[in-house]
C-alpha cells in the first residue's frame, strides 16, 4: 500500500499512521506555514496539531541556564560545567 501524498487536506489520523522522513516533514511544514525547526518528532507533532485544529504552535524557546561567559572567562579545573 502506497503512502498518501502530503497535502493540507490529508486526514490527521492517516498522517499520524504513516512513517515520514524528516525532510518530507520539513517540506510539508513549509507548505503549511508551520515551523520547520527542531527534531523530527517536534515537526511531526506541530503538523499533526495544525491538521487537527488549524492552529500553528509556536516553537518552545529555552533560556540559557549558564551565566558563564565562555568567550571571556578562563577555564580552570574548578570551573563548573
Amino acid at each position: 500500500m502506497a503512502r498518501p501524498h502530503l497535502a493540507q487536506s490529508i486526514d490527521p489520523d492517516i498522517f499520524d499512521s504513516y512513517y515520514w522522513y524528516k525532510e518530507e516533514l520539513q517540506q510539508f511544514a513549509k507548505e503549511l506555514g508551520v515551523s520547520t525547526s527542531g527534531g523530527k518528532f517536534e515537526i511531526h507533532d506541530r503538523i499533526s496539531h495544525y491538521l487537527r485544529t488549524g492552529e500553528k504552535l509556536k516553537q518552545k524557546t529555552t533560556k540559557p541556564t549558564s551565566y558563564f561567559d565562555w568567550s571571556k572567562e578562563t577555564l580552570t579545573p574548578q570551573t563548573v560545567i
